[in-house]
């Protein structure tokens, strides 16, 4: 089945390092071994070693090491010791054995024999070099060991030397800051558009020159760490144990990756590590998708507005209305019209491959798209081409229900416009898709089944080809402990978050229930766990959420101001003063994780999706048209110390006064019209939630949010729960998707729920491939503190359809931008006299980005 993953080309930093060899020495053995069934020689020992020089020899060899990039290559001594142990039968001194030693570019392979005993001494130029013997024989097992380090494959050994290490110095202290860099700039911005947060519980590792641990210590929920090494300096400092999904940000100034050099005394501060999770990453102003609906049947054999008017459009993230026109902001972008998709509501948007996938919604009144009730869209938001991508009630064995749908006009308002559309009544909430969602690798496709209960788990190839039937699975979502009383589980909202799925549903009441009976259940499913594991993560009863009236026409008169009530099949439980519809009825709709890891919920109206403008009761005989009004809620549960408080629970998640009639976190949802607020919607929230990381802001969708009868957005400040404003303006921040005139309204529901959910256009996470080319002082092909980068080398980055070049900085960084899904090659030219160290050598503990990874590597 398919599972979360991390991306194969994640945010910044694959770390290509480079290890160069200067002079000179170093030490290596080999070793192989014949099973004790064998008549003949049962082991064989054959060793490699290079004895440590004379003084006198060990200065001759730096200072020619001091012309390495004018002159000769430097030698040095490597010296192959054979030994056999014959296991007890008698010794054949005489017996040879084949040994070649490979070296370096321009080295000739040298073929030689050597006896049990022999010593064989060559001086060759500094280098890798690769020790190996010819088999002797059936049965015989060779054993190589380097500095005491045995292998079965070859003994490669490094001669190296010099003396460009960094010189020691007394313990210091080691400190900085962990931090989720959302922009991906490699600084920690704690001011302007994006404003980014601390992370825990991030590891920083000190070694010294010899690659011993002398010091550790985790972040704080600052990102705060302190090291005091124990030992001398120079250091080499490690941060590991990210949380999963985190990767390494985009070197900057305030980031020197994963894998960080001290090589000065004095205390080292600011020596800071950014993270982020792929997923999070988004550029200042992206778009918004907003899904439309329109009034009538988009696929009626007729058509007309309902076919012809937008079903999705796009909104720029700093669009808003301004004081002196609240009523005009700039328009919508269209993109897709109703013809193409019908009624959607779920949308999550693939930054990949630039599509949009769109989900069908029950929503009376308004007709399904060219798939039905199971009808999945995916759109291409630079072409704005729509593919019927999969109708999953095509799939054997899958059935979201059927279209209830009748008698639905083809558009347009008022009584030649208006439908019964008896069936569709009961049906919303019940069929069709509620929120979908992908995971951070874009491998998954999470779809709520309505009609079912139940999580759908769709895999996407590369292509995005929709996927056959079983290859799909159904995750059952359990009944909440203790049971719903009185009504039944009804689960919408969808978020991936921390490896996690979470699915939002209410117990609805709907059994001859009462408020009492409401409540909001947030279920955890595991995706690497069993086929329907949920754990119920969060849940609180509704009834102890303060709400105000739903709509107070005429003003002063209040209708529906004792909270969320049960789901209903009855037009008689409404209230219908002035023709206005209402009954507020809980859809957890929508589920964030804010930056600081508290919880915003969003709450649909169910009476919104019920309603239209200007249209009919639920019977065959009215006449009478009714205009919905819808009353759905904007919930924070604030994270205190590693714990969810719901709003007005606790001292550090406070309600704020808005209208007399409620307090709550998000305190200026009820009607926010520009200039003239006004009480006539204490909750004018429709459900639909979108969070730019750094931002400080949710948005959510609105009931006329600039005026009468029209539809649009809110953004919401995090820490106040006031509406946001615009920074240069001081503008309150709320935008006009649809208009309420009276020529507009009919045709995109009014007051009712005009819109779908919200999604963020974000573009991928910027990649980087580079890091280092250093000296490699003890040949080990290890980053090893003190050992010094190497400035001013070119490197080259080659692509299928050209190449770039860089030069390492001072301490031998380098770096590229990349695209994802792309295979590249990264070339470094050797200087003279200098070699390449082993390559993919282990890296320390906890360093996996420390070892080398050879002078020319292919990424793809």
């Amino acid at each position: 089945m398919q599972r979360l993953r991390t991306w194969l080309h994640v945010l910044t930093v694959v770390a290509l390092l480079v290890g160069l060899i200067p002079p000179p020495l170093v030490q290596s053995l080999f070793h192989s071994a014949l099973p004790e069934t064998i008549a003949t020689p049962a082991s064989e020992l054959a060793e490699a070693v290079l004895p440590q020089p004379e003084v006198a020899v060990a200065a001759a060899l730096q200072e020619r090491a001091a012309e390495v990039l004018l002159q000769t290559a430097p030698t040095g001594v490597l010296t192959v010791t054979k030994t056999v142990d014959w296991n007890g039968t008698t010794p054949d001194a005489g017996q040879q054995f084949a040994v070649t030693i490979a070296g370096p570019d321009g080295f000739t392979p040298i073929n030689g024999t050597i006896t049990d005993g022999g010593v064989i001494t060559y001086s060759v130029p500094l280098g890798v070099y690769t020790v190996t013997e010819t088999s002797p024989g059936t049965g015989w097992v060779t054993t190589y060991t380097v500095n005491s380090v045995a292998n079965g494959v070859s003994g490669v050994v490094a001669l190296t030397g010099g003396s460009s290490s960094v010189a020691s110095f007394a313990p210091t202290t080691v400190s900085g800051t962990i931090y989720r860099d959302f922009n991906a700039n490699g600084q920690f911005d704690t001011t302007g558009e994006t404003v980014e947060v601390a992370l825990q519980g991030v590891t920083a590792t000190v070694y010294d020159s010899n690659g011993h641990v002398v010091g550790t210590a985790q972040s704080d929920a600052t990102g705060s760490y302190t090291v005091n090494p124990t030992g001398q300096g120079p250091y080499q400092v490690v941060f590991s144990d990210l949380p999963a999904g985190y990767e390494p940000s985009t070197q900057g100034a305030g980031n020197g990756t994963s894998v960080q050099f001290i090589n000065s005394a004095g205390d080292a501060t600011n020596v800071d590590f950014a993270v982020n999770q792929p997923c999070d990453y988004c550029q200042s102003s992206p778009d918004l998708f907003v899904p439309l609906y329109t009034n009538g049947d988009s696929q009626h054999a007729t058509p007309g507005v309902a076919a012809s008017n937008p079903a999705l459009v796009k909104v720029g993230y700093d669009s808003y209305a301004t004081s002196s026109d609240p009523d005009a902001p700039a328009a919508p972008t269209t993109m897709v019209a109703g013809r193409e998709l019908g009624a959607t509501w779920g949308a999550a948007y693939h930054r990949s491959a630039g599509k949009l996938f769109l989900s069908a919604v029950q929503r009376r009144h308004v007709g399904f798209g060219p798939q039905g009730p199971g009808g999945i869209y995916l759109v291409d938001v630079t072409t704005n081409s729509v593919t019927d991508w999969l109708d999953v009630n095509a799939l054997a064995g899958f059935n979201v229900g059927s279209d209830p749908h009748t008698g639905l006009p083809n558009g347009g308002g008022g009584a030649a416009g208006a439908s019964r559309d008896l069936a569709s009544f009961d049906a919303v909430g019940k069929l069709a898709f509620g929120d979908i969602d992908l995971s951070p690798d874009e491998r998954t496709l999470w779809a709520v089944d309505l009609n079912n209960r139940q999580l759908l788990e769709l895999p996407l190839d590369p292509q995005l080809n929709a996927p056959a039937a079983g290859a799909i699975v159904a995750h059952p979502i359990p009944d909440p402990t203790p049971a719903c009383n009185n009504g039944t589980l009804r689960p919408w909202a969808l978020a991936v978050a921390n490896g996690m799925v979470y699915v939002g549903a209410v117990c609805s009441g709907e059994s001859g229930g009462s408020a009492a009976d409401l409540r909001a259940i947030i279920y955890r499913h595991d995706p690497e766990g069993a086929d329907g594991n949920f754990t119920e993560f969060f849940s609180f009863n509704l009834n102890t959420i303060d709400k105000g009236c739903t709509i107070d026409v005429p003003p002063g008169t209040g209708h529906q101001c004792n909270g969320f009530q049960p789901w209903t099949n009855a037009w008689s439980t409404f209230t219908t003063s002035n023709n206005f519809a209402a009954y507020p009825q809980p859809i957890l709709s929508d589920l964030i994780f804010d930056d600081d890891g508290s919880l915003i919920l969003g709450f649909m109206d169910r009476t919104g999706m019920q309603t239209g403008y200007q249209n009919y009761r639920p019977d065959t005989t009215a006449t009478t048209l009714y205009t919905g009004a819808t009353g759905g809620d904007l919930v924070r549960a604030c994270n205190v110390n590693g714990v969810l408080k719901l709003e007005g629970t606790d001292a550090a998640c406070p309600q704020h006064t808005g209208s007399a009639s409620e307090s709550e976190f998000y305190y200026r949802e009820g009607m926010p019209r520009v200039g003239t607020p006004t009480d006539l919607h204490d909750e004018a929230a429709q459900g639909a939630l979108a969070l730019r990381r750094g931002s400080g802001e949710v948005v959510t969708t609105l009931t006329d949010p600039t005026e009468a009868q029209a539809g649009g957005l809110g953004w919401f400040d995090n820490a106040t729960g006031n509406l946001s404003t615009a920074a240069a303006s001081g503008q309150t921040r709320v935008y006009r998707v649809f208009d309420g005139d009276s020529t507009t309204a009919q045709f995109y529901i009014g007051k009712a729920a005009g819109q779908g959910d919200l999604e963020l256009l974000c573009d991928p996470a910027p990649i980087a491939i580079g890091n280092r080319v250093w000296e490699d002082l003890d040949g080990d092909g290890v980053q090893d503190a003190g050992e010094p980068g190497i400035n001013d080398l070119t490197v080259t980055l080659q692509t299928p359809t050209g190449s770039s070049t860089t030069t390492t900085s001072s301490d031998g960084n380098y770096y590229f931008s990349v695209e994802a899904y792309t295979a590249y090659t990264i070339t470094v030219a050797t200087p003279a006299g200098y070699s390449l160290t082993a390559a993919n050598t282990t890296a320390l503990d906890g360093a996996n980005l420390s070892s080398n990874d050879a002078i020319s590597d292919t990424i793809d």
